[in-house]
């Protein structure tokens, strides 16, 4: 997923990484260490957070900038797609949750 502003693209890994890139001269920066491996991940509109989700249902937000975990939240299924919007939005299989 690109930033808002296109200066950074985050791709994921199955080791469960989400990898910072600099798409104007490829270098990579730090990871994000989600810990599992990662299915979705999402930027907010204003590419401050970035939105990890992973098959066990862990939803963690990260400080784009600084690549702190921010909080995280335990779905009850494995997360197949997060958005933003005025809140941030979860689904598993069978459900969508907001917070």
């Amino acid at each position: 997923v690109f930033s808002s502003t296109g200066a950074w693209l985050a791709t994921v890994s199955e080791a469960g990484k989400v990898e910072i890139w600099d798409p104007l001269t490829g270098h990579k920066g730090a990871d994000i260490d989600h810990g599992q491996p990662v299915l979705v991940v999402a930027a907010s509109p204003d590419g401050r957070v970035l939105a990890t989700g992973d098959e066990d249902g862990l939803l963690c937000l990260w400080n784009a900038l600084t690549r702190d975990k921010m909080t995280q939240m335990q779905h009850p299924e494995g997360i197949v797609s997060i958005s933003f919007s005025a809140f941030i939005s979860s689904s598993g299989e069978s459900n969508v949750d907001t917070a």
